[in-house]
């Protein structure tokens, strides 16, 4: 959607403006319920519209793609591909080494154990690396949000949703011990660690951009209305079910949605 990806440029924009960041960055949006934004190993970010459909605010969105552009800005992934690479020529020496001590001790136990213990202690080095890397683009976003003067509220309130839905899955704390990002707790730890002293900065405009565009991605990848009245009200509620209405053939009933807009 051409409206959406002039948003998200801007944003982009604001956030490598606030951090001095000239490279160019390329991305592209993904139709995804999940909400998810990644950078792949050809340094591209990839922003799913369930990102744009339940964050708050474009507030919650800057946070969000500030973490994505601080990868970018730390070198993280051409670090992490040679930490991949090193580790992997690791993993073939100390195996070989594992074999060879087994062949001459003649134990095969002790090859099975060792070969584990060899490939659990290169998956622990590999997760702190990359936890370390998840806790430093962080603090970026929201040393980003502190730069722009704009409020963390939004993007507690995003985190708060997706730990929810990520418990709704039955990911608990402690399945999250062992993922690359830092537990909910910790990233909310940071959070309170930047506090702010002066007055928070709001762009009326951009927001509403936003939440039109919201409104929106809500009308193309919903049909039932009660799935909307949550994320959306006002102007912005009746323009998502214009479209519904749109889509379900009641072209009276959203073109009067759309004259009250008007």
């Amino acid at each position: 959607d051409y409206e959406t990806q002039l948003f998200t440029q801007n944003i982009i924009n604001i956030i490598c403006k606030a951090n001095d960041y000239d490279k160019k960055i390329n991305f592209a949006i993904v139709l995804d319920d999940n909400p998810n934004a990644y950078i792949d190993h050809n340094n591209k970010l990839f922003i799913s519209t369930g990102l744009l459909k339940y964050a708050p605010s474009y507030e919650a969105v800057v946070g969000v793609l500030a973490h994505e552009i601080g990868h970018l800005d730390n070198y993280h992934i051409s670090k992490r591909i040679k930490s991949i690479k090193n580790l992997q020529n690791l993993n073939q020496f100390a195996s070989l080494s594992v074999i060879a001590g087994s062949l001459i001790a003649n134990n095969n136990d002790f090859l099975i154990q060792s070969l584990v213990t060899n490939q659990m202690g290169i998956h622990n080095y590999y997760q702190s690396f990359s936890r370390d890397q998840e806790r430093e683009a962080d603090y970026y976003a929201i040393y980003t949000l502190d730069k722009l003067k704009l409020s963390n509220v939004p993007l507690i309130r995003f985190l708060n949703l997706l730990e929810k839905k990520s418990k709704q899955k039955g990911i608990t704390d402690e399945y999250h011990k062992f993922s690359s990002h830092p537990i909910y707790d910790e990233r909310y730890k940071i959070i309170d660690q930047i506090t702010k002293k002066e007055e928070i900065l709001f762009d009326t405009k951009i927001n509403n951009k936003f939440n039109y565009i919201k409104a929106k991605l809500f009308g193309f990848t919903s049909l039932e209305f009660n799935q909307i009245e949550e994320y959306l009200d006002g102007d912005y509620l009746n323009y998502a079910q214009s479209i519904i209405f749109s889509r379900k053939g009641e072209l009276k009933k959203s073109l009067q949605l759309l004259n009250r807009l008007l």
